[in-house]
């Protein structure tokens, strides 16, 4: 979730700005769900290194639109301080 409008880390948008295309996002999406479905089914079966493993791809997943909206707001206070200093 985003810490600033509660909104699912795969959908962010902010100051209009998408983080990522909707496809990407949808796909990263559903790769998310999957990879947490597989975790479901494995918690009791498989090795805890395995199920380690799986958990930090899908923490890199979610972090891959955390990281851009980070870049899309960082672009827009350098270009809004660009603009105060025309």
């Amino acid at each position: 979730m985003c810490p600033r409008c509660d909104t699912p880390t795969l959908l962010l948008t902010h100051n209009n700005i998408m983080a990522l295309s909707q496809d990407v996002t949808d796909t990263l999406s559903e790769a998310s769900g999957l990879i947490r479905t597989a975790l479901f089914k494995m918690a009791k079966n498989e090795r805890p290194s395995t199920l380690t493993s799986l958990v930090k791809v899908l923490t890199d997943l979610e972090r891959i639109a955390e990281f851009d909206v980070i870049l899309d707001d960082l672009d827009a206070i350098i270009d809004n301080d660009k603009k105060k200093f025309e």
